[in-house]
């Protein structure tokens, strides 16, 4: 079975996935999509009302902001991989709880493994938690290594549409991780 065959099986999977309550609410829950052999991929927290409605991840305004950080980078959307930690959107776009964190931790590792990304860009400290474990932090834009992976903690691009004053300075760590 090849990558794609593979990520297809993956979408079914979660498509047709039950282990926490959030699939009762979702439209529709919601994969990766970029390039499949992708160096660089991101990980957000959870899909928004956008994302619910149209079937994809970072469509909304923080997904705007997202392609704004990639194109000051130069780097086109399409190479990349850009999927969520949580496959199906939270009600009132709330935080996933633990219980659906875990619950969708082995859609996002077999992501991880077909994809095998040299480079993980982790949008927000609900997604960093993932890969730390609760209640533990790292500096937040400076790199370190996971599991033979370079991960860079970054501020999740929503934040740049609630603190403006923050956008230059979250462009220049979008384009030194995506760069580096």
């Amino acid at each position: 079975m090849n990558n794609e065959e593979k990520l297809l099986e993956l979408h079914n999977n979660v498509h047709f996935c039950t282990k926490c309550n959030l699939w009762q609410n979702r439209i529709q829950p919601i994969l990766g999509e970029g390039d499949i052999n992708a160096d660089i991929m991101f990980i957000g927290e959870s899909p928004g009302q956008d994302e619910d409605i149209q079937g994809r991840p970072f469509v909304g305004a923080a997904g705007k902001m997202l392609d704004l950080f990639l194109e000051e980078a130069g780097i086109n959307r399409q190479s990349v991989y850009i999927t969520n930690l949580v496959k199906c959107r939270p009600p009132g776009n709330r935080v996933p709880t633990y219980e659906e964190k875990a619950a969708c931790r082995k859609h996002l590792d077999a992501e991880l493994e077909e994809v095998n990304p040299k480079k993980i860009l982790i949008l927000g400290l609900t997604a960093l938690s993932a890969f730390l474990g609760p209640n533990k932090y790292h500096q937040h834009a400076v790199p370190y290594e996971y599991e033979g992976k370079t991960i860079w903690p970054l501020y999740h691009p929503a934040y740049a549409i609630y603190s403006r004053d923050r956008l230059p300075q979250m462009l220049e760590e979008y384009k030194k991780a995506l760069k580096s």
